[in-house]
């Protein structure tokens, strides 16, 4: 069901200069590829001066905010309860066995013990180890070489208790990104689609050819640009953008 790919099996697999023909050495070979865009690296060009900056300011704010007393404001049971009911049935469980299917059927009895311990995360900062883990299932992508990591889609089935924390938190900040976001942002919003900026493209094309006139069009790809980019220089936009959830998180 994932991405409709069939699963596909390979016995040999390369990277760089790295050949696995057996299940212990393929594996080393899965841990260190998935590893590679999970740690951002320094490139010589890179502006360190500025990444010892941001790190130093993110501390001095982490600090201010601490010392308001203020803290991240508490979940209340309206808030899980529409987190629960988002979670979409039918997919798979996670490495604990627990699906969305646990957690709907006995709603009303589990709220008040997850309110409880979601407040406990926000109170103390800090997400326990054993909810950042998951399953990642490797996906050939279409028509791609088996034999190369990149060939595949790493697909993660997290924690079904975490993705609760998760919705939470990004109904929070969603909230404050929609007042800045520009309008023709159609990628990660709800409610719009691509078509829409596809739309706008051919038009613009058109247009272009009408009045003869030189169009210049400038595509990114972006892949795993988002886990290749220096988090703490993330974190400090979302600071200045006004989103306070503290990185110790």
């Amino acid at each position: 069901m994932q991405r409709k790919t069939p699963l596909t099996n390979t016995k040999i697999l390369k990277l760089n200069d790295k050949t696995a023909e057996d299940g212990p050495s393929i594996m080393n070979i899965w841990q260190e590829h998935f590893q590679q865009p999970a740690t951002p690296k320094l490139e010589e060009s890179f502006d360190t001066e500025k990444l010892e900056l941001v790190e130093i300011q993110n501390n001095i704010i982490e600090s201010i905010e601490r010392e308001k007393g203020q803290g991240i404001d508490h979940v209340n049971v309206k808030e899980v309860n529409k987190a629960i009911e988002k979670l979409k049935a039918g997919k798979a469980p996670d490495e604990d066995g627990i699906s969305a299917e646990h957690y709907k059927h006995v709603m009303k009895e589990l709220t008040p013990f997850i309110v409880h311990l979601l407040n406990l995360i926000l109170t103390y900062l800090d997400v326990p180890i054993f909810l950042k883990t998951g399953i990642l299932t490797p996906i050939l992508k279409k028509e791609k070489d088996k034999t190369l990591p990149s060939s595949y889609r790493g697909i993660t089935v997290t924690k079904t208790f975490a993705k609760i924390l998760q919705s939470i938190l990004k109904d929070r900040v969603d909230s404050a990104f929609n007042n800045i976001q520009n309008s023709l942002q159609r990628g990660f919003t709800e409610g719009v689609s691509s078509l829409c900026a596809a739309f706008l493209t051919s038009e613009a094309i058109a247009e272009s050819k009408k009045l003869k006139i030189l169009l210049i069009l400038i595509t990114l790809d972006a892949e795993k640009a988002f886990d290749k980019l220096n988090h703490e220089i993330l974190f400090n936009k979302l600071y200045h953008y006004g989103i306070t959830i503290y990185h110790a998180i």
